[in-house]
């Protein structure tokens, strides 16, 4: 074997290694469920529980949510709102808008609400 095979060998090698390794360090941390906001129930408090139906015919999910969850009107796109003000923006969502609902696996603790604009 010539020094330029055993380059190529070890430079191929440290490629694999290195993807490898990449894909090795790449997990998902956070879930997002997309549903319509009439399959949601928000929380009466802050600290308290959401519940949804992800799809028809599926059993409700439980997540939890915190005073930290952020509610977020428009896509993401303005400022967070308080629990009241998205219950109210829920209410009167558009048919065709989608409610974005994402927590964390390990502790399935709501992270974000997030209406979809018009």
């Amino acid at each position: 074997m010539t020094f330029a095979h055993i380059r190529s060998f070890l430079a191929a090698a440290a490629m694999v290694m290195i993807a490898a390794t990449a894909h090795a360090a790449l997990r998902s941390i956070e879930n997002i469920y997309e549903v319509s906001p009439r399959e949601v129930r928000l929380p009466v408090v802050e600290s308290g529980y959401l519940s949804l139906l992800p799809c028809s015919g599926c059993k409700a999910v439980t997540l939890r949510v915190t005073p930290e969850t952020l509610y977020q009107i428009n896509g993401g796109e303005d400022e967070p709102v308080t629990l009241e003000q998205m219950r109210e923006a829920m209410r009167t969502a558009g048919a065709r808008q989608l409610l974005l609902v994402a927590y964390r696996l390990e502790d399935k603790i709501v992270t974000r609400v997030v209406l979809g604009s018009n």
